[in-house]
């Protein structure tokens, strides 16, 4: 399983929103099955339904869900890394426009 932190860094949620507390267990395996449900819908929305939940409790004051919800998170990225939060990184990202803008309204590549 993922750490706190890589499962934080792939799915948006900020250090307060990883809340600690629950180990795994069958309970776990069972939310986390019924999340896979929707595969159908594609990985990357199924963890941002798993993230929308978790930061739902929070709001609600319910810590210990939240917690759970952590968990089923971390073990839904290690079995499905693809569902990743991706960061797009640029170093020069005028360049890389203008270069699509020329592409896109001139129709080269150049």
């Amino acid at each position: 399983m993922i750490t706190v932190e890589q499962c934080a860094e792939f799915s948006g949620l900020a250090s307060n929103e990883t809340v600690l507390g629950a180990t795994p267990s069958a309970k776990h395996r069972a939310l986390l099955s019924s999340y896979v449900l929707n595969l159908w819908r594609g990985p990357k929305t199924v963890r941002k339904m798993i993230v929308a939940h978790i930061r739902i409790w929070l709001d609600l004051g319910m810590v210990k869900e939240a917690a759970d919800l952590v968990v089923v998170l971390r073990q839904f990225l290690s079995d499905y890394p693809e569902a990743k939060l991706e960061h797009w990184w640029c170093e020069d990202a005028d360049k890389k426009k203008r270069r699509r803008w020329i592409k896109l309204n001139l129709g080269t590549t150049h």
